[in-house]
């Protein structure tokens, strides 16, 4: 029997009673297995709506929309809004068995796209149905309050909806199913197992306030029966059923010849039970031989399989041997070529050390003569300058004397004491360019002595470079050059 175990209805509802995303369950939430569920609400919550949605999936008229047969005024098409609603059933195909089965889920359900407005406002209803599988389930619906919704986004027109009706035809070929015409959406129910009789039933319950008790209206046992048969027995088949209940009267007539033969039965069945031990027995025995006996051929596939398996392994150590002594060959080449390049990069290292420490002594000798030759213009033009300086200052002398000579004495003994004045200190300039010339004396025998120790660094450098070439000498000898 199938048995519902979640409903979800969105952007559908009347006024005091909209569903915007709402799914009510109806499974135990510590096993998951459908259980029975009762709805307890005041007047006006909501209960008609909710089955009014629910059963236009399955009887589908909209002239039998269960708020149309209660009030002619209220139609299917009032309960919806500007976008597209879902109206979702997800059912139990384990028949009650769960827990020996692997629960297995089918979800029907119906998407209605409003059309226009006004009075040429039209409904677009389209059903569809399949199996939850991983990517396809109740959840994975696009339907406001469902985890499909983040995924596909809203839809928001009949565009939408074709779209991604079209991408779950694509996406589960066979499984997804969608249609637009009612009779083959009832067909596709029925294939399922899906009784729409009786849920169409449970409008015809609903219509009025204890509508039940206007079905339960049999008054006799053979009305009951009679009313039994009509819901559960299908017309075409009242024939076969009539047949299957003559054959156990019939049977039921001979009743006591069929216990005599019971009772026959069973004490047949009590004289052989000794034999029915041995023979169970017997065959136990045989089946243990049997076990023994592929035991055994399982066993020397076993041997056979690990002597083939360790000839297998002695074929790739052999060649991984193989493998490794070439690889060692290689390894004592690269060595030997190591070593040649090793001693190579010696050489050249010597080699370029040599002609630094010749190119350093060069420079050295080149800033010696450099030093050397500005000690000797440096001297030149500091005498220079005193030479100039002491010209300047007599012939300044002389034109003094020269526009002063007609002056009176006093004038003449002033000069005389410039004069002294002037030997005086002309005398204390020679004292310093003598103090001076001794300086750069100094700073000469200083450059002299750096010169001699930049002698001594190039012989010293020349004295490495011969080591180095000694060394590279030995290591040729050493390598068997």
């Amino acid at each position: 029997m199938r048995c519902i175990t979640r409903i979800h209805l969105s952007d559908c509802g009347w006024h005091e009673a909209y569903y915007p995303g709402t799914t009510v369950h109806l499974a135990d939430p510590r096993t998951g297995e459908p259980v029975h569920t009762v709805f307890s609400l005041e007047n006006t919550g909501g209960k008609t709506s909710f089955l009014s949605l629910v059963l236009s999936c399955f009887d589908t008229s909209e002239r039998r929309f269960l708020k149309t047969l209660i009030r002619q005024n209220q139609r299917f098409g009032d309960y919806l809004g500007e976008v597209p609603a879902f109206i979702l059933v997800e059912w139990d195909l384990s028949g009650g068995q769960s827990a020996l089965l692997q629960a297995e889920r089918l979800v029907t359900g119906q998407v209605v796209v409003p059309r226009g407005e006004g009075r040429q406002r039209e409904l677009e209803r389209r059903f569809f149905t399949f199996r939850s599988v991983p990517g396809l389930s109740f959840d994975d619906i696009p339907a406001p309050g469902l985890g499909g919704l983040e995924e596909h986004g809203r839809l928001r027109g009949h565009q939408d909806v074709q779209r991604w009706l079209h991408a779950m035809r694509s996406g589960h070929p066979g499984n997804f199913q969608d249609f637009s015409k009612q009779s083959d959406w009832k067909r596709k129910l029925a294939e399922e197992k899906i009784d729409t009789e009786l849920l169409a039933a449970q409008v015809e319950f609903n219509r009025s306030e204890g509508g039940i008790e206007d079905f339960l209206d049999f008054r006799s046992e053979a009305q009951f029966v009679r009313k039994f048969l009509a819901t559960t027995v299908p017309d075409g088949e009242a024939g076969a059923v009539r047949g299957l209940l003559g054959e156990h009267v019939a049977k039921l007539s001979d009743l006591p010849r069929l216990q005599r033969r019971r009772d026959a039965m069973r004490r047949l069945q009590e004289k052989f039970a000794p034999f029915v031990d041995i023979a169970a027995e017997a065959r136990q025995a045989q089946e243990e031989v049997s076990r023994r006996s592929g035991d055994a051929s399982s066993l020397k596939a076993a041997l056979d399989g690990h002597a083939e398996l360790a000839s297998c392994l002695a074929e790739e150590r052999a060649g991984a041997a193989e493998e490794h002594e070439t690889a060692a060959d290689e390894a004592e080449a690269a060595c030997g070529r190591a070593r040649i390049e090793l001693a190579s990069a010696a050489v050249e290292t010597a080699r370029r050390r040599h002609e630094a420490a010749e190119a350093a002594a060069v420079a050295r000798e080149g800033e010696r003569g450099q030093a050397l030759g500005h000690s000797r213009l440096l001297r030149g033009a500091v005498s220079m300058r005193g030479i100039l300086d002491d010209r300047e200052r007599s012939r300044a002398l002389q034109e003094a004397i020269d526009a002063e000579h007609a002056d009176l004495q006093p004038r003449r003994n002033a000069l005389c004491a410039i004069g002294a004045d002037l030997v005086a200190t002309l005398a204390e300039r020679a004292a310093a360019m003598r103090e001076r010339q001794r300086a750069l004396s100094a700073e000469a025998r200083e450059l002299t002595a750096a010169a001699r120790a930049a002698d001594a660094e190039r012989a010293s450098a020349s004295e490495t470079a011969q080591d180095e070439h000694r060394k590279a000498a030995q290591i040729d000898v050493d390598l068997g050059h």
